[in-house]
């Protein structure tokens, strides 16, 4: 199994939200032993793909911070042009 640990804050040290992320994760690794942790900080490296994820994520203004809305914007607009590109196959 492999885990994506995804951080999403502005900040880097001392975030909440980041720690009941990490927290999830050391559960998950608890079940799964040979599990495989990737964490990442998306203001540094976004769009990642992963088969389970864990997000750290705190709410600014009962919004999520920009940096995950970006991830999830980029993801959408991917599933968009795969259906679009299977839908001109099929013409």
């Amino acid at each position: 199994m492999k885990i994506l640990q995804i951080n999403a804050s502005a900040r880097s040290a001392g975030v909440n939200s980041t720690a009941i992320a990490g927290r999830i994760v050391e559960r998950l690794q608890a079940a799964h032993p040979a599990a495989q942790v990737k964490p990442r900080d998306l203001a540094l490296t976004p769009h990642p793909v992963q088969d389970e994820a864990a997000f750290g994520v705190p709410m600014y203004n009962f919004g999520v911070t920009v940096q995950l809305k970006n991830w999830i914007d980029a993801i959408a607009r991917g599933m968009a042009q795969a259906d679009a590109d299977i839908a001109a196959a099929l013409c």
